[in-house]
């Protein structure tokens, strides 16, 4: 614990000083838990004490120039480097104080403006309004405009820091207003005016001044060794500033960090890949395409430091400035295509492909399709070294997603191998792709031979004859995937597009969007007992020729085949469903067992030519299993 006495206050850190949280930053991130502690802080900080709140690391832009309040008062724009999301969070609180206090009439007026003036919001000598605490790229638009106002605008979250930044105010709000309602004018106004001195003068600060970006770096690798939490990715970016300033180039590769960073987390944001988990995979996934494709020897920061280790520079120091300021560059760019991959559906993806519109929307459907496989961490290397190395070539992209969708289908999904399974070939080729070592064309046969190593046509077809033989096709992974594409398929031929949305079938479980048209209880049910013997109804009930997307099978429940049918007119029937394979389901006159056989067979024979793969040229002889195979088995 620090010593309280040379620590700082809430108004100590805003007396003359406008705070920025500068892009290269990551966005707001406290969830409720981290909002709620501290409320609760504040809560439980009894009499005259103060509570450590934590640090706050500040940096002087020696190029901004003060501004002036309509008093006269100089104001400093300052970046915050560390601590934004505590500051962040107390002007959020403090901004609600201040409304609260207005709406208690004269007796709240004056305090409440001192809040907001000190806090929030002030006015330059031309009565333009200055905000006290400026937020990071997009995100600062929102916050000004749906946070910290007294009504919220329209506009609506469109990344999760935005949604996060909302859900902080309604929640502050309504513990708030909940506090007051439940106390008696003359207790709550002492409430409020107990909160604001908590706040402001009880929460003390450690605060950090730093000269320039380089010392930023040092500061925090102290830090980290003190078990500081920071995400790898901000264990990264403070590892490379702390290099660049022994190396004597601080200023320099701080200013490339700061650029690259500010575009890394904006890219990320934009994505809604905001969490820890995917930086770690954005790091994760180039160090693979760049330096090391064997994943078991990736040690996230420590793996950094080791290849770019500073005590080791000696006269090679200027070649490792060249490595290092090219680990930035990559990196940077390598979050492009991550990006894409992951939210092939955002704006601005896959604008430097060489494609027609239709083109583009090809390669965001192909990529759509592998993200409702739940993209393995497998395939990223692949797809991010294949956009690197042939930027803009539409055809390549779009036969490694091809392949890739395949190649998990069959075996990750149909042969339900462990996601770890094909991962070292996958890494391997990824690799040696974008450092040159295999053209493209070599690392697809590659992939191929994995293929048919792994579920070649004869295990491909012999997969499928045994998951109908034992019609164990519900609950199967691969459920609501197969009947989706056989949902665009019948789009397809009528000459449209499914009319639900995957995502909409995603968030729901499969009782809800998968119906049984044999009921799955069929006992005092005459149509059903009548066609459907004890033995033909354990065996087909789960059989896929049976089962079917769809909206209403709450509503269709048990009812005789006619009835789910529908007449013309007649809603929640299969002959109003917005399912295609619903609809065609009205052209059987009866519902037996002979016509769930027609139905899969006519499904399967479908299913096995859209994930067929000419493997002709293939080889699926293996002696032995690669070392790596062996590590991959290991983490299974």
């Amino acid at each position: 614990m620090p010593n309280l006495d040379n620590t700082h206050s809430l108004r100590s850190l805003f007396n003359g000083r406008l705070f920025r949280v500068p892009d290269y930053q990551r966005g707001y991130s406290w969830e409720e838990s981290n909002i709620r502690d501290f409320l609760d802080d504040l809560k439980y900080l009894s009499g005259d004490r103060v509570h450590y709140t934590g640090t706050v690391v500040i940096h002087g832009d020696a190029q901004a120039e003060d501004m002036m309040d309509e008093e006269g008062v100089p104001l400093t724009p300052t970046d915050i480097v560390d601590g934004q999301q505590r500051l962040t969070t107390a002007v959020i609180l403090l901004d609600c104080l201040q409304r609260a206090l207005k709406e208690r009439g004269k007796s709240g007026a004056t305090l409440s403006a001192g809040i907001a003036k000190s806090f929030v919001k002030t006015r330059d000598e031309y009565g333009q309004p200055i905000y006290r605490l400026t937020l990071n790229g997009g995100t600062n638009t929102f916050f000004h405009a749906n946070v910290l106002t007294d009504e919220p605008g329209l506009q609506a979250p469109t990344i999760s820091s935005e949604t996060r930044l909302r859900n902080a105010r309604q929640l502050i709000e309504a513990h708030v207003r909940e506090q007051v309602s439940q106390r008696d004018d003359d207790v709550a106004d002492r409430w409020l005016r107990d909160l604001h001195r908590k706040v402001t003068n009880r929460l003390r600060f450690s605060l950090y001044e730093v000269d320039s970006q380089a010392e930023v770096g040092i500061i925090f690798e102290v830090m980290n060794d003190r078990g500081k939490p920071l995400t790898e990715l901000e264990k990264v970016k403070n590892y490379l500033l702390y290099a660049g300033a022994s190396l004597g180039v601080g200023k320099n590769l701080a200013d490339q960090v700061n650029e690259a960073w500010s575009k890394i987390l904006t890219r990320l944001m934009s994505a809604n890949l905001e969490r820890s988990q995917d930086e770690d995979r954005l790091l994760r996934a180039h160090w693979v395409t760049r330096f090391e494709p064997r994943p078991q020897r990736w040690k996230r920061i420590e793996s950094v430091k080791a290849r770019f280790d500073v005590r080791r520079g000696g006269s090679e120091w200027k070649r490792l400035i060249e490595r290092l300021s090219d680990y930035i560059t990559d990196l940077e760019q390598t979050s492009i295509p991550f990006c894409e991959a992951n939210r092939p559906s955002m704006q601005g993806a896959f604008v430097a492909l060489d494609a027609t519109p239709s083109q583009r929307a090809e390669v965001v459907e192909w990529s759509s399709k592998l993200a409702r496989l739940g993209m393995p961490a497998s395939m990223l290397p692949l797809l991010i070294a294949v956009r690197l190395t042939h930027p803009q070539d539409v055809g390549k992209y779009l036969e490694t997603l091809k392949l890739c969708e395949a190649f998990a289908f069959r075996i990750w999904r149909l042969k339900q191998s462990n996601s770890n399974a094909g991962r070292a070939r996958l890494y391997r080729k990824a690799h040696e792709l974008r450092t040159g070592q295999c053209s493209f064309g070599n690392a697809m046969s590659s992939i191929k031979d994995e293929l048919a190593w792994r579920c070649g046509d004869h295990e491909f077809n012999r997969l499928f004859d045994q998951r109908v033989e034992d019609a164990s096709w519900y609950g199967w992974r691969g459920l609501k995937y197969i009947l989706y594409e056989y949902e665009a398929h019948l789009a397809n031929q009528r000459m449209a597009n499914p009319r639900v949305t995957w995502e909409e079938l995603d968030r729901k479980d499969l009782g809800q969007t998968i119906e049984h048209i044999l009921p799955q209880t069929i006992e005092s049910i005459p149509y059903w007992s009548d066609r459907f013997s004890k033995d033909e109804h354990k065996r087909y009930v789960h059989d896929i020729g049976n089962l079917t997307l769809s909206r209403f099978n709450e509503s269709l429940s048990n009812r005789p085949f006619p009835e789910k049918k529908g007449t013309q007119g007649q809603e929640r029937r299969f002959i109003s469903s917005p399912f295609f394979q619903e609809n065609d389901l009205v052209h059987y006159e009866d519902w037996t067992p002979e016509t769930i056989v027609e139905r899969r067979e006519r499904i399967i024979d479908w299913a096995k030519q859209r994930w067929s793969i000419d493997l002709s040229d293939a080889s699926d002889d293996r002696d032995e299993v690669d070392e790596d195979d062996i590590d991959d088995l290991s983490e299974e």
